[in-house]
């Protein structure tokens, strides 16, 4: 079967603002931002892999680039012989793809549209619909939402999605140069304040001492995000666990809605560290290419931003565990994940992680908790 062909509410009870929005867009609009994924091998090859490998499936279709940035998968899709490709880009990178489509001649096959696709019309209906909308741990800046929308909107009921189905993956790390890099920033901001009150003071003869606690909270609220890291293999301290999987044909906005389950984290290694310890969950993803039940690909392919494989420009997701963990005779993490999004805005999810060790001989430590911003 196709698509779900359930409607996508877009409806939030939260606040949703222009403003927000126009702050993201402005994020990727710079050739200094696309040039970090014009860089990544992982993404350019996997998506190349994926499209040219299955150009079968491609040739004389029509398709879809959902916030095509400088327009590279819909120059990919036009290479494996696509009739028609739509690439759709809200931000001023448009105006990179438009160029590059001319340079490339393919702007006979490619129209490019300066919009977001909420707003967008098509003359048709679509066979395929491509989007690179993977954040760091998949739902990271809330894209997958625009591609939904996309789907509902513009596929046809035999259409595929490229990538077609994504996993999410939460893992144990113990890592001295991550967490040493979180505080040294956090108390290098602490004297940052104490610079501007001597500042103030010696300037202007004033006293903004009183605010120093108000700023420390600020920050500590910040050691409450998440945060990209670059994970190194040794840092892992056992396997990862599967916490969502998506199926990009089927899945509703309220299946992302929210991600909550319950698991258990392996601690199969511990670096070299007397007591063992954990200061660190991080998450990622993998996005898989496997076409559509009418059209499946003949060649799959997987495009992931693990610790296990070659270095993103995603990196991993990052959730630091202020008090390290002791994992003396510790065997396993009795963990829930409970994400959902935030009523300030709804790009950011609130990550509550609940953790208790588990240790050798069934004893259990005491059950803790986190709230995390992922944003």
């Amino acid at each position: 079967m196709g698509f779900s062909g359930k409607k996508m509410s877009r409806e939030w009870d939260g606040v949703v603002t222009e403003v927000e929005d126009v702050r993201y867009f402005a994020g990727y609009s710079t050739l200094e931002r696309q040039l970090t994924l014009l860089s990544d091998r992982i993404r350019i090859s996997s998506y190349n892999a994926a499209i040219l490998g299955n150009a079968d499936n491609f040739a004389g279709r029509v398709v879809l680039d959902v916030g095509c940035g400088t327009g590279i998968l819909s120059a990919i899709a036009a290479r494996a012989g696509a009739k028609k490709v739509y690439a759709v880009e809200a931000t001023d990178a448009v105006e990179f793809a438009k160029k590059l489509m001319v340079a490339n001649n393919l702007d006979d096959v490619v129209t490019v549209y300066h919009n977001t696709v909420e707003k967008l019309e098509l003359p048709e209906k679509v066979d395929i619909i491509v989007s690179e909308f993977m954040g760091n741990f998949l739902l990271r800046e809330s894209v997958m939402d625009s591609v939904l929308f996309a789907r509902d909107k513009f596929l046809k009921s035999d259409g595929a999605m490229y990538p077609s189905h994504c996993k999410m993956f939460f893992a144990p790390v113990y890592s001295e140069r991550l967490a040493e890099d979180v505080w040294d920033t956090y108390h290098r901001n602490l004297k940052s304040w104490e610079v501007a009150a001597e500042v103030v003071f010696d300037l202007a003869g004033f006293d903004i001492k009183s605010l120093a606690g108000e700023y420390e909270d600020s920050l500590t609220t910040g050691l409450h995000s998440s945060f990209g890291v670059e994970v190194e293999p040794p840092e892992m301290l056992g396997p990862a666990v599967v916490v969502k999987e998506i199926d990009m044909l089927t899945t509703t906005f309220e299946d992302v809605k929210q991600v909550k389950k319950s698991f258990e984290l392996k601690i199969d290694h511990c670096v070299d560290q007397k007591p063992p310890k954990l200061n660190m969950f991080a998450g990622w993803f993998s996005a898989s290419f496997k076409g559509s039940p009418f059209a499946p690909s003949l060649v799959e392919v997987n495009c992931n931003n693990s610790p296990l494989n070659e270095d993103t420009h995603w990196g991993q997701e990052g959730f630091l565990v202020r008090e390290p963990l002791d994992l003396t005779n510790v065997d396993k993490i009795l963990c829930e994940i409970d994400m959902s999004r935030t009523e300030k805005n709804w790009r950011m999810y609130d990550v509550r992680v609940t953790h208790q060790t588990c240790s050798t001989d069934g004893k259990l430590g005491p059950q803790l908790s986190t709230l995390y911003t992922l944003c």
